[in-house]
């Protein structure tokens, strides 16, 4: 038997970001993580089983913008996991996989999640492999809780109020998929190569639409000129207003490609590319692609190891154009396509520990949508250290 468990802490703070209707600054996201899987092997079979337990507390006193409830002190969520897994290798080639994970937390009931996956190889290059498995998604801890209006709109605002606010739904519930997919790899001593076909259909599948907004046949197209604003929340005006639901049905499909390759005996290449292709197919937006959701896909990257202790690497990251929200007639116009790139470091001090450090979005990107907001997180930093026991 053996086991890998960890407890994690996460500290993410936006000091800077505020409130300039109320004066209040600041976002700190604190969330603890605790983590355990465990995995046995019994003749042909080998078991995993384990679970997690995560706390998340947000203090957001920037983002809020309803006239009515202008300052939460914090908001609170916790949430656990526990699955099982059972591996059978039923003859030298061929293995089946079923599973069972059940999720919880105190906003919602319980939820059984299975799946059951098949891997064949064909010989020692080829292999064929495939399954269904299913999703279950609880909504953001925003978009959830009641009286909470994030601002939206841009920077530069004309009222103090900002120019938009998406209002959360108390009545949320948690998305869930059917996910199958059939894929095939092959693979050398120097490359290994995967092409994968994938259809996820969801159920109550959760969506940005719009309530209410000014220009609604693009004859108001100066989002600064206040005084033209036709939303308001109570008497404050707003460019749009937008909201969180649910959608009966949707589908995605596309499919993967995927291959890794070893230039020398210390660099590593490694890029993948995803075609997406989606659609609602019940409700009032049947037809049309879901929001937020890239055509295309592509990252590459490259690994070089300088020494025994020493890993660097480097990422290249590009998504195609996609719509931002859905409005109650059609579909918005596309926010642009953007690039980005990430580099950092691997360091083993020891066996049984290494550090990890990267620099990301390192050229600072900018991305827009339609409404001014940032697609893209600006450059930032992260550290971590894996201790093994």
């Amino acid at each position: 038997m053996d086991s890998s468990s960890y407890i994690q802490y996460e500290n993410s703070k936006n000091p800077d970001r505020g409130n300039t209707e109320l004066g209040t600054k600041g976002i700190t996201l604190d969330t603890w993580t605790a983590n355990s899987q465990w995995n046995l092997a019994l003749g042909d079979h080998t078991l995993s089983f384990g679970g997690y337990l995560k706390d998340e507390k947000l203090v957001d006193k920037a983002t809020n913008r309803n006239p009515n409830a202008p300052e939460f002190s914090e908001l609170t969520r916790w949430s656990a996991a526990a699955f099982l897994e059972d591996t059978w290798s039923i003859t030298d080639r061929f293995d089946l996989t079923a599973g069972l994970r059940y999720d919880h937390d105190e906003n919602y009931s319980g939820h059984l999640s299975p799946r059951l996956y098949g891997v064949y190889a064909v010989n020692d290059n080829f292999v064929v492999k495939g399954g269904v498995a299913t999703g279950y998604k609880q909504p953001d801890i925003r978009a959830a809780t009641e009286g909470f209006y994030s601002v939206t709109g841009g920077g530069g605002s004309p009222l103090a109020t900002g120019r938009g606010i998406i209002r959360a739904n108390p009545d949320l519930e948690p998305e869930s998929s059917v996910s199958t997919e059939l894929g095939f790899n092959w693979k050398n001593d120097y490359i290994n190569t995967s092409l994968t076909g994938f259809i996820t259909k969801y159920e109550d599948r959760i969506t940005e639409v719009r309530a209410c907004e000014t220009d609604t046949d693009g004859t108001t197209t100066n989002r600064n000129n206040w005084q033209n604003w036709k939303c308001f929340e109570g008497d404050i005006p707003f460019y749009f207003i937008s909201e969180r639901i649910n959608v009966d049905e949707a589908e995605i499909r596309g499919v993967e490609a995927t291959v890794e390759a070893s230039l020398n005996d210390y660099t590593i290449l490694t890029a993948n590319y995803t075609y997406t292709d989606s659609e609602f197919k019940s409700g009032a937006f049947k037809g049309q692609p879901l929001n937020q959701m890239p055509e295309h896909m592509f990252n590459i990257g490259v690994d070089y190891e300088l020494n025994d202790a020493l890993n660097v690497w480097s990422r290249l990251h590009h998504r195609s154009e996609t719509s931002a929200y859905l409005s109650r007639t059609s579909i918005a116009q596309p926010n642009p396509g953007y690039q980005f790139v990430d580099v950092g470091f691997n360091y083993k001090f020891s066996p049984n520990l290494t550090g990890k450090f990267g620099v990301y979005n390192l050229l600072d990107e900018k991305a827009e949508d339609i409404d001014g907001d940032q697609l893209l997180d600006g450059r930032r930093y992260g550290i971590s250290l894996n201790a093994k026991f």
